[in-house]
């Protein structure tokens, strides 16, 4: 995967994990809540001023009880 490649699957995970968490009516203020995030890293996240990690994703998935296997697959990884 190049970083073209990487950068579109990165921004398909974002977009589907803001879409899941507008879904469910999740405010910010409620997935750090069920994340342990800060409030700045979701935003952060979600504005892509921030890549994140792997256990920042399973955090972010198991808060909006989304698979995250399931999620990578979407994004193409």
């Amino acid at each position: 995967m190049n970083d073209a490649e990487f950068e579109k699957s990165l921004d398909v995970l974002v977009e589907r994990l803001i879409a899941i968490r507008k879904k469910k009516g999740i405010s910010h203020e409620k997935l750090t809540e069920l994340s342990g995030l800060s409030r700045t890293a979701i935003s952060y996240i979600e504005s892509r001023k921030s890549t994140p990690s792997i256990i920042s994703c399973m955090k972010l998935c198991k808060a909006l009880d989304v698979d995250l296997s399931k999620l990578l697959k979407e994004a193409g990884c």
